[in-house]
């Protein structure tokens, strides 16, 4: 069976954490919170892990920070 990965960019990661939560709130496991958006269990626990506590405005600023910072290494 062949894989088709999928890199998704952190603000597609932060909304579907985003909509996970919301499942879960009302009452869905993790894991048919994980199936809903798409991913395995593993990947929607690494997510929460890694993207904990971010929201959509605060991925923004840390993407025009690290493009300021590339171009002040420049």
């Amino acid at each position: 069976m062949a894989r088709h990965w999928k890199w998704h960019q952190a603000d597609e990661i932060v909304a579907k954490l985003e909509q996970a939560a919301q499942l879960t709130a009302r009452g869905a496991s993790p894991a048919e919170a994980a199936q809903t958006i798409g991913v395995s269990a593993a990947t929607y626990f690494r997510w929460r892990k890694q993207y904990a506590g971010l929201k959509l405005q605060h991925v923004a600023l840390i993407r025009n920070l690290q493009q300021e910072l590339l171009r002040l290494r420049a």
